[in-house]
């Protein structure tokens, strides 16, 4: 197993880079974008809010 520090000369030597990326997870959903995650949400509560209660 190649360790960080390993990982980060093999980086340096080739000018690769690395940035985080944002995982906006709802439930089991993930999404890349957190307007989809939102918009996911609201509709599934919307539909549940529609569902007659007995």
């Amino acid at each position: 197993m190649t360790t960080t520090n390993e990982k980060n000369n093999i980086m340096k030597k080739h000018g690769i880079t690395c940035e985080m990326k944002f995982i906006y997870i709802y439930k089991n959903y993930r999404y890349d974008d957190l307007e989809q995650a939102v918009n996911f949400a609201v509709f599934e509560q919307q539909r549940l809010d529609a569902v007659p209660k007995h």
